[in-house]
């Protein structure tokens, strides 16, 4: 699934090229394009790809600045798995590990 947030991709990269394309794709291809305002809503859990160290790759800046938790699953060769958290009360450093025993079933959904 791809999660598209065109005002801030705007803030964070200086383009929403990438967002706007995906959801004029997603009404011709079958795409699983999502408004992250929608998504967010739903999902207060989730799992987060970051392919990492490229301007292209702002999600896991853009949740910690939005005072999201970011827990590191699992990190090869630059790319990192996160579990997301809503709770913003929760001040888990986006480097920190996973917290072993906590397992959700909540980790059906994931952003690109």
């Amino acid at each position: 699934m791809s999660i598209i947030d065109a005002r801030q991709a705007t803030a964070f990269i200086g383009t929403d090229s990438i967002d706007r394309a995906l959801s004029i794709l997603r009404h011709y291809l079958p795409l699983r394009v999502q408004e992250f305002s929608n998504f967010a809503a739903l999902n207060h859990e989730f799992l987060l790809y970051s392919s990492g160290g490229s301007e292209w790759d702002w999600w896991p800046a853009r949740l910690k600045k939005d005072g999201y938790s970011l827990s590191l699953l699992k990190a090869e060769q630059g790319r990192k798995l996160f579990l997301v958290d809503q709770d913003r009360n929760n001040k888990t450093s986006i480097d920190q590990p996973f917290p072993k025993g906590r397992v959700s079933p909540a980790w059906t959904s994931s952003i690109r």
